[in-house]
């Protein structure tokens, strides 16, 4: 699979963008303006057409939306992209997600693939404090369904695996090294699949946002806090899985833990009406149908009952 190119911020910084445009969020406009002199595009704007580079720095959202873009209206523009948060890993997929209204649409090509990739490490003091944990559990979320996909490679799961080792000494945190084990993990699972925990946030991220428009109901939010519940679930159903972290040289009790940390039992419960009510829709998403575990309809008793604590 080709991947963008990744090149050094220093690199980045002695390019010759030609005639460019760098789209980045309101909030970051003036960091990202001081450090690449370039026209700024607004966050909720629309990039020119005829540009020769095209550098985006933003989230998840924001990165998929220039995907799109290059991929539509700009073939010829080069699209370089910074995350400016970790988790999505939209820089280094050939996925593009667009959220309209709650709804998602998903495009899938090598034309949504950025042509580079950077980090720049001090952007990691931008990310409010509300949202490092559920970024880092995005993270987790793609590595770990991504690794027990039924329909991966085994070349895409011991790339995975390593990823999992990797995170699981990584404390949660501000860290520079999310973002690249962020790309890792988004590549991989892009190459593979994801499972029910995706199936979930893809289904209730627009009902709950709209539900609780002030309280942040976000996709690395939802993955987060399902990530052990339906970890749970999957143990509880296969003993496969067991097998897979024993043959990865993975520690199953410390994965365990950290899963754990990410589970809040007062949003869960705030969020479990949602998930009974479009228990139907969720079974259909296409990402609960690569689950490591077929999911049947009855296992919604299994989240009405189960003690995650």
């Amino acid at each position: 699979m080709n991947k963008p190119e990744v090149w050094p911020l220093e690199n980045l910084s002695a390019f010759s963008f030609g005639k460019a445009a760098v789209w980045t969020l309101d909030l970051l406009r003036e960091k990202v303006t001081g450090r690449f002199p370039l026209d700024p595009i607004a966050e909720n704007a629309t990039p020119p057409i005829g540009l020769d580079t095209l550098l985006v720095v933003g989230g998840g959202e924001l990165m998929d939306r220039a995907k799109y873009w290059r991929a539509t209206q700009g073939p010829n523009t080069k699209l370089i992209i910074i995350p400016s948060i970790w988790g999505s890993g939209a820089e280094n997929s050939r996925i593009a997600i667009l959220n309209d209204g709650g709804k998602k649409s998903i495009f899938i090509g090598s034309e949504y693939l950025p042509d580079v990739r950077s980090v720049w490490p001090e952007l990691v003091e931008t990310i409010p404090e509300q949202f490092v944990a559920y970024a880092c559990g995005d993270v987790w979320a793609h590595a770990l369904e991504g690794f027990l996909s039924p329909v991966g490679s085994d070349e895409t799961r011991a790339e995975l695996a390593d990823v999992i080792k990797c995170i699981s000494n990584l404390p949660v945190g501000k860290n520079a090294a999310w973002f690249e084990f962020g790309a890792r993990a988004c590549a991989g699972q892009a190459a593979s699949s994801v499972g029910l925990v995706h199936g979930i946030a893809h289904t209730l991220e627009g009902p709950l946002r709209s539900k609780y428009p002030n309280q942040n109901m976000g996709h690395a939010k939802l993955c987060s806090i399902f990530l052990w519940p339906v970890f749970s679930l999957n143990m509880k159903h296969s003993n496969k899985i067991h097998e897979q972290f024993k043959i990865a040289g993975i520690d199953e009790q410390l994965v365990i833990n950290i899963l754990k940390s990410f589970y809040d039992a007062e949003i869960y419960h705030k969020i479990l009406p949602s998930l009974e009510e479009h228990w139907r829709l969720i079974l259909r998403d296409p990402s609960s149908r690569t689950n490591s575990v077929l999911v049947r309809p009855s296992y919604i008793e299994y989240f009405k009952t189960a003690d995650f604590s």
